[in-house]
């Protein structure tokens, strides 16, 4: 299989754990690189909550909280070598003004067992880049 998309709703129904960071070229900053990625049930992930300053470890079917800073713990399980993919939202930091969001996430962060990286045409070579929207 060839097409994103497809690896994606395949990866999607198989994984309960999974990602897509789409880089397909429609806006110049976005590369030209997609990577879609998942984890097994035993495969650890990371969670944050700001509003509970919480960090929680997902992995084999279990959650556990492991500690109240993302950036020290996040320190502290990276290795050399080793590929984590996330993100971290503006709540992470107590000393920006956003709002922590009560129920989702405010950081992500997961090792996955898989990774594709899918490489985008250059636009005008055969791209299916998007036009960016006409300011009017």
């Amino acid at each position: 299989m060839d097409d994103p998309v497809e690896v994606f709703r395949a990866v999607a129904a198989e994984h309960r754990r999974c990602f897509w960071l789409d880089g397909g070229g429609a806006r110049a900053w976005s590369g030209r690189r997609s990577i879609i990625g998942w984890l097994d049930d035993d495969d650890v992930s990371l969670s944050w909550s700001a509003a509970r300053r919480e960090v929680t470890r997902h992995s084999g079917g279990t959650t556990e909280v492991v500690g109240d800073d993302v950036f020290a713990l996040l320190e502290s399980v990276l290795a050399p070598g080793e590929q984590w993919f996330g993100y971290l939202g503006a709540a992470s930091r107590a000393d920006l003004p956003a709002t922590p969001d009560p129920v989702l996430p405010d950081a992500v962060w997961m090792r996955p067992r898989g990774v594709r990286v899918f490489e985008h045409p250059v636009a005008g070579v055969g791209s299916s880049r998007v036009p960016p929207p006409s300011r009017g």
